[in-house]
């Protein structure tokens, strides 16, 4: 079945159609890129990971609050409890005369 030359030019109409909305996505793509570059993309990209694990935290925390003031409570006996048990053993051994700057030889 030959091809007719009407169907022949239809064919370099949509083919020239075709091209022309490739070419306007490749500029706008191009236009993109120039816009924001390869830093700024991984800035965003950062901070829109950061907003999601922010709200994960926050919906986790507010579905187990048991959970959080357990950690919490942790954190704090954690961090005030290494000096307090330092003071509280450096004293007991204070009173059985261990650990002091005058010993006997």
């Amino acid at each position: 079945m030959p091809v007719t030359e009407s169907e022949v030019l239809e064919a370099k109409r949509l083919r020239g159609s075709a091209r022309t909305v490739f070419d306007t996505q490749k500029a706008l793509v191009r236009a993109d890129l120039d816009a924001a570059g390869v830093g700024t993309r991984i800035k965003n990209r950062l901070t829109e990971e950061g907003r999601h694990l922010s709200d994960k935290a926050s919906e986790t925390a507010s579905e187990h609050p048991q959970a959080v003031k357990a950690g919490a409570a942790a954190l704090v006996a954690w961090f005030v409890g290494r000096p307090v048990l330092g003071a509280m053993i450096g004293g007991i051994a204070g009173l059985f005369g261990f650990g002091s700057d005058d010993e006997e030889y």
